[in-house]
């Protein structure tokens, strides 16, 4: 049994020191701005990361030395969800001491219902959380398009009728804002 939480611990190990390596190799990358997915399996990682093997003090530093500029964001979706959501964005928030930028999304969509998301956010912005609202697509055949288009490996918009392609666009500048 040791052997194995041993490996196990191991593994989980490398898994952070890829997402390390991630950064270097974007230090030296062409574009000026990345957009890192992590994952719910990688984010755990990323918090693992900065209670085991590197503060976000230092973390923060090596970044600069490399030019990077990290800001984080946390999606939290509704229902069954929401609880860890909130957990993992209050244990991030708390490694990161204030080092990184760290922005709450709530993806409105995800509460099976305005009024639903509406409380959750009400509540959250009562605890002063730093939030951004994204999701809110409503109902319809154009809000069924979008989502099968997103689901798509290459997205192409002009796939989709007229009324779909403007909320797409409507939506896509929605969270331009919010990354901007």
């Amino acid at each position: 049994m040791y052997g194995a939480l041993k490996y196990s611990t191991s593994i989980l190990k490398l898994e952070r020191e890829k997402i390390i390596s991630l950064f270097e190799g974007l230090a030296g990358a062409k574009s000026e701005k990345y957009y890192v997915d992590f994952g719910a399996p990688e984010s755990a990682e990323f918090l693992s990361l900065l209670q085991h093997d590197v503060t976000a003090d230092i973390l923060r530093q090596e970044l600069a030395d490399l030019g990077i500029a990290l800001r984080i964001f946390v999606v939290v979706a509704g229902r069954d969800a929401l609880n860890s959501c909130v957990n993992y964005y209050t244990a991030l928030s708390r490694e990161l001491s204030g080092q990184f930028p760290l922005t709450m999304l709530v993806n409105m969509g995800t509460f099976g219902g305005i009024e639903t998301a509406e409380k959750a956010v009400e509540k959250l912005k009562e605890l002063g959380v730093d939030l951004k609202q994204f999701g809110d697509l409503g109902n319809g055949g154009a809000v069924k398009e979008i989502i099968d288009l997103i689901g798509q490996p290459d997205p192409d918009p002009a796939t989709m009728g007229m009324i779909s392609r403007m909320m797409y666009k409507k939506k896509q500048k929605e969270i331009d804002q919010i990354i901007a």
